[in-house]
C-alpha cells in the first residue's frame, strides 16, 4: 500500500494525461534533488507516450493522447539523491465519473469520495481553452462568458460533489486549480484575470466556514508553444506535486512522532520493571535480561525514528525554494503567501 494518494480531477480533453507526461518527464530527470520512479512496465509505457508526445513531427491526433472518460492509478516512487523517500499513487478519475450518483451508479461515486478521503491532495484540471474562446469584437475578454464556460464545462459538476463531499467531512485535502494548456491564453490575459476567473468558478472553495480548506491556482503548460512545431518544454509542472509532496511529508513526520512517542511511553514502563526488578531481595537474573533486551530494542526504535524524522525534515527543507514561486494560496478562504501556508503545515506535525 502506497505511503499517500494523489487524486486528479478533471473532464475529458483537460489535459490531465499530458500533464502526468510531462510531469514524469521532467520528475524523471530530477528537480531540486528529487526523482520520481515507477515499476519497469509503467516506465516504459509513459516514454512511449512520451516519445510520441515530444515529436513535433507527428500529426496531432497521433501526438495528443486522446481524452478518455475511464478512471486510471498509477503508483511512483518519490527518491532523493536516488534514495527512496516514499511512494504514492495518482489516480486520475475523469469528471464524468463525480455524475455517477445521479446515473445510479453509487459505486463509483462512493469510490471516488473514498479516494479524496485517503489523498493529500487533489488536483483539479480545469482545461486552458475555456479562457481563449471569449473575446469581444474589440478583443476584450469577457470574463462572465468565460466563468461561464468553465461552470458549465467543469465546476457545476465538481462543485456539486463536494457539496455531497463537505456533508460528511470536516475538511477538503490541499486542493490544486491547475489550469491546462496555460500557454494559449497567456498572451492575452494575465495571471490576475485568470485567478479572479477560477475564484468565481469555483467560489464555495473560496469561502470561509466551517470546513477547513487550503486552495491554489497553478497555471501550468507543457511548452509555450504546444500548439506549434516547437520540443516540450515545461512550465510550473512540478508545483503541483512539490506542494503534494510536501503535505505527504508532514503527516508521515506526525506519523513517525506518534510512534516515537508510543515507544518512548513503553521505555517509561520498563524502565519502571527493571528498577523494581532491581530492588527485589532474590533477583531474577532471566527476567532481567528479558527486561533489558526489551529496552534496548525499544532505545534502538526510537533513535530510528528520530533519524528519520530529522531525514524528513530536511526533505521538507529542501523543497522550498520551489515552493516559493507558488503566489496564491487560500486558507479557510483568506489569501495568504507560502509563509504563511508552510506555518500553516508546520502546526499539523504538532500532536
Amino acid at each position: 500500500m502506497a505511503d499517500t494518494t494523489i487524486t486528479i480531477l478533471g473532464m475529458s480533453g483537460a489535459g490531465k494525461t499530458c500533464y502526468l507526461l510531462s510531469l514524469y518527464y521532467m520528475m524523471g530527470a530530477g528537480k531540486a534533488g528529487y526523482t520520481i520512479t515507477t515499476d519497469e512496465d509503467t516506465d516504459v509505457q509513459l516514454r512511449d507516450y512520451y516519445a510520441r508526445f515530444d515529436d513535433p513531427t507527428l500529426p496531432r491526433e497521433r501526438r495528443f493522447p486522446a481524452g478518455t472518460d475511464t478512471s486510471k492509478s498509477y503508483t511512483f516512487n518519490l527518491d532523493y539523491g536516488f534514495r527512496k523517500i516514499m511512494d504514492f499513487d495518482w489516480i486520475d478519475y475523469p469528471g464524468g465519473l463525480l455524475n455517477r450518483k445521479n446515473s445510479g451508479n453509487i459505486e463509483e461515486y462512493e469510490k471516488v469520495k473514498k479516494s479524496i478521503q485517503g489523498s493529500s491532495s487533489l488536483i483539479i484540471c480545469v482545461d486552458g481553452t475555456l479562457f481563449s474562446k471569449e473575446k469581444s469584437k474589440d478583443g476584450e475578454v469577457e470574463i462572465d462568458k468565460i466563468v461561464q464556460n468553465i461552470k458549465s464545462e467543469c465546476s457545476n459538476v465538481i462543485n456539486t460533489f463536494f457539496s455531497d463531499y463537505a456533508n460528511n467531512n470536516k475538511a477538503i485535502p490541499l486542493t490544486e486549480i491547475v489550469i491546462t494548456k496555460y500557454d494559449l491564453c497567456m498572451g492575452f490575459m494575465n495571471k490576475d484575470m485568470i485567478y479572479e476567473i477560477i475564484k468565481k468558478a469555483f467560489t464555495p472553495f473560496f469561502v470561509k466556514n466551517d470546513v477547513e480548506k487550503v486552495v491554489t491556482i497553478i497555471p501550468v503548460c507543457i511548452d509555450k508553444n504546444s500548439i506549434g512545431e516547437m520540443k516540450i518544454e515545461p512550465i510550473n509542472i512540478e508545483l503541483p506535486i512539490f506542494m503534494s509532496i510536501y503535505v505527504a511529508l508532514i503527516k508521515k513526520i506526525r506519523n513517525i512522532i506518534l510512534e516515537i512517542r508510543k515507544n518512548e511511553q513503553e521505555l517509561s514502563k520498563l524502565d519502571s520493571k527493571l528498577l523494581k526488578e532491581k530492588n527485589r531481595i532474590f533477583k531474577r537474573k532471566g527476567e532481567m535480561a528479558q527486561l533489558s533486551g526489551q529496552k534496548k530494542s525499544l532505545v534502538d526504535k526510537i533513535n530510528a525514528k528520530n533519524t528519520e524524522k530529522e531525514s524528513m525534515q530536511m526533505y521538507l527543507q529542501n523543497m522550498l525554494e520551489v515552493l516559493k514561486r507558488i503566489k496564491n494560496i487560500y486558507i479557510d478562504g483568506e489569501k495568504r503567501d507560502i509563509s504563511k501556508w508552510l506555518e500553516y503545515q508546520q502546526k499539523n506535525i504538532s500532536v
